[in-house]
């Protein structure tokens, strides 16, 4: 089985925006869990639309070089 990366962006409510590396094997597996884990917190402000971005867009958002 082989890995691959994913890269994340998280948006709370807030408008305060995280991004994420990940090395996982299955990615849509992985994407489904952290929508759903970050859907149904106990707090509304806890709460955050995630959305796959690309590399190029996770260095924008992070000031990091992926190699």
């Amino acid at each position: 089985m082989n890995s691959q990366d994913v890269y994340l962006q998280m948006t709370f409510p807030n408008g305060s925006v995280s991004f994420s590396e990940h090395t996982v094997y299955d990615k849509q597996k992985f994407v489904d869990s952290r929508v759903k884990y970050f859907s149904t917190r106990d707090k509304p402000e806890d709460n955050a639309t995630i959305s796959v971005v690309t590399r190029q867009d996770y260095q924008r958002g992070t000031g990091k070089r992926v190699f």
